[in-house]
């Protein structure tokens, strides 16, 4: 009997040993699988554009872009908080949508900050990596969307290669903002549903993304909505939906997930009041945005983004720069060009009456301009356009090489072509590493995270010039949130931007200083004259100078600090 018993405890065991060597084989042969209609040079330059790729957002972020925005800092801030205390600084536990500013910020940024900034500090690297990691990996999805899409593997390399060197995918790769984090997961939750399509457990990960989306940006609520429901109701129109368990439990996944902010409506609409539960918040703001989205002037709201479409501009210089655009100067026709040849390849699919992925991306681009024209927009919050957009330049430049017939002449043509492009990027990127970090500086408060941290040292009352945000004083000393609510001084309470005197021993001057020699002052460095004229000790920091009595001059004692 023991025996027995021994047997098959031993052949229950090899089962389990060969479930997993079954489950390890899958899973390569699904990578691998991804590869084997690729040629060795394709997969070579696969390899190339995504290790640049990855180098040139991932490098030194925390000097380009020189400084700090005031909202990545504060959704540092907000990370430091719940690391600390799993509450944010207003004090709300695990909250779905946080109150910062007042009328509040999306969630999902700060929640993965929290890991680097446990590893690393409070420091501007550690705001803008998952960003960078994110602005990565969307490379590669890049290239299985399109690849899914064409069937194509030089039309999929063409697409990931534009979207690597793209100026405005590029840029807001590399800055922490929070609501463009949202167009990388609406990327990913795309390319799992097309192939959900055919292998249903990826409608899984679809739905994750698409839930992940809703805590990056507040517009992608009705935008991943109508997207969803667009994309089904496309589905069973071609006879192509085969309900099955995976689309239920994708469903309740992303309703799930979609709950906790159903809930902050509600909350902020009036209907209930704030809701706690021990695994988040839907809090109430002190004032909610609202009516920003709505159909009143839509054709007002439409021209706004065809403007900056067209002008490849907003004005808004962490965005773009003005004479590269969005695309590059000479990128829109190949948009115009690309978005004709998904259009074509629909109507050619509809005609045999074979399912169309192209149409999943042509579902994107209309309600990206529907969403569009429900509210005044810029470059960042319209975000879900671009990556749709990009796709279609790719796309637009590869269908121009199939109009040669000779497969010669169209590689020859896309070397020559992608190569002009790469030469625009190197003069992109010559200007952003050089002339831009210095313009750019003026904006995100160049030398900011220096100058605070040392004046921090000094144990006494520091006065800031208004010139530098709040939120970036808060993070660069990660003042403890209790301490913060308890002697926070505010100039506008109750307002939908909240504005402060100061906190602790911060105080933020909008003119004029009361000199005392017991009192540090960070101001702006053309202010630092009037400092040194009475005697005062002076260290500068990009655009910004400490200004100090030392300890000789019978001022205050110098804390410590290193270089």
């Amino acid at each position: 009997m023991t025996k027995a018993k021994t047997h098959k405890k031993e052949k229950e065991t090899i089962n389990k040993e060969k479930i997993k060597k079954k489950k390890a084989i899958n899973i390569k042969e699904a990578i691998f699988s991804c590869f084997s209609d690729m040629t060795k040079f394709q997969i070579a330059l696969f390899s190339v554009i995504l290790f640049a790729g990855c180098l040139l957002r991932i490098l030194f972020l925390d000097r380009f872009p020189s400084g700090i925005n005031q909202d990545e800092a504060f959704a540092g801030y907000e990370a430091i908080c719940l690391m600390r205390t799993g509450a944010d600084s207003f004090g709300y536990h695990l909250p779905v949508y946080l109150t910062t500013w007042g009328s509040g910020m999306n969630a999902l940024a700060s929640y993965l900050m929290i890991p680097w900034i446990a590893l690393f500090g409070n420091n501007i690297w550690c705001v803008r990596i998952p960003q960078a990691i994110l602005g990565s990996i969307a490379l590669a999805a890049c290239f299985f969307l399109v690849k899914k899409v064409t069937s194509d593997n030089k039309a999929a390399l063409v697409s990931m290669f534009v979207l690597a060197i793209n100026p405005w995918h590029f840029m807001m790769s590399r800055w922490g903002l929070e609501s463009n984090m949202a167009p990388h997961f609406m990327l990913f939750a795309t390319l799992f549903f097309c192939i959900g399509v055919e292998k249903p457990k990826f409608l899984i990960l679809s739905a994750i993304s698409y839930g992940l989306s809703l805590y990056c940006y507040a517009l992608y609520w009705p935008f991943a909505a109508i997207t969803i429901f667009l994309q089904l109701v496309y589905l069973v129109i071609i006879k192509k939906f085969k309900f099955n368990r995976y689309y239920l439990i994708s469903g309740v996944i992303l309703f799930l997930m979609a709950m906790p902010l159903m809930l902050f409506l509600l909350v902020n609409k009036g209907y209930i009041g704030t809701v706690s539960t021990p695994f988040f918040t839907a809090p109430k703001l002190i004032e909610f945005r609202g009516s920003e989205f709505s159909f009143e002037g839509m054709g007002d709201k439409f021209k706004n983004i065809m403007d900056i479409i067209i002008s490849q501009n907003d004005g808004l210089i962490w965005n773009v720069i003005p004479k590269y655009g969005i695309f590059y100067k000479f990128g829109l026709p190949f948009v115009a060009l690309g978005l004709v040849y998904l259009i074509k390849e629909f109507i050619k699919k509809c005609r045999k009456k074979e399912l169309s992925y192209e149409m999943f991306i042509l579902i994107q681009i209309v309600v990206s301009f529907l969403i569009a024209s429900m509210t005044y927009t810029n470059i960042n919050r319209a975000n879900y356009l671009f990556i749709p957009l990009t796709i279609c330049m790719g796309l637009g430049i590869y269908s121009i090489s199939t109009l040669f017939s000779k497969e010669v002449v169209k590689n020859n043509f896309l070397i020559v072509g992608l190569g002009i492009m790469l030469c625009f990027f190197c003069s992109f990127a010559d200007y952003y590493f050089t002339d831009y970090a210095r313009e750019i500086g003026y904006y995100f408060s160049y030398g900011v995270d220096d100058a605070i941290k040392f004046a921090d040292t000094l144990d006494t009352e520091i006065f800031v010039t208004s010139s530098i945000n709040y939120s970036k004083v808060m993070f660069l000393t990660a003042v403890d949130s209790k301490e913060y609510r308890d002697t926070v001084q505010y100039k506008n309470y109750p307002s939908m931007y909240l504005d402060i005197y100061g906190y602790g021993k911060y105080h933020f001057v909008d003119q004029g200083y009361e000199i005392n020699p017991n009192y540090v002052y960070v101001v702006n460095k053309g202010e630092a004259d009037m400092f040194s004229r009475l005697g005062f000790e002076t260290k500068d920091f990009g655009n910004y100078t400490v200004c100090y009595f030392d300890l000789e001059n019978g001022g205050i004692l110098l804390g410590h600090w290193s270089y």
